[in-house]
């Protein structure tokens, strides 16, 4: 099982609705491909590992069918991954560019 914590981003995987589960809008619906961030994380009645997204919200017709803590089952998502290469390429760009030294200047050092 994957650990997802409050904050982390997640990609859809899997657009289709929870099995048996009535989708109230496409508003609501998540986007294969789509990217979004995890607002809360917890355990559904039935024991099934949820997420609250912040890109997306349930709308009154969910809520009244489902109760308040309707959410996305986390079997839908995937971590984002990142790389390293990608945050090294952009930390470099954070640091300040090296000074040139002229080699008589190393020399007297």
């Amino acid at each position: 099982m994957m650990a997802f914590h409050v904050g982390q981003k997640v990609v859809c995987v899997n657009a289709n609705p929870w099995p048996g589960m009535v989708q109230f809008g496409d508003d609501e619906a998540p986007i294969l491909g789509g990217r979004y961030t995890i607002r809360r994380v917890f355990v559904w009645r039935d024991g099934t590992l949820v997420f609250w997204l912040n890109e997306l919200a349930r709308n009154a017709d969910s809520r009244a069918e489902h109760g308040d803590d309707v959410g996305y089952g986390a079997w839908r998502f995937r971590p984002v991954r990142t790389t390293d290469k990608g945050m090294e390429i952009l930390n470099s760009l954070l640091l300040p560019k090296p000074k040139k030294v002229k080699q008589r200047d190393r020399e007297r050092a």
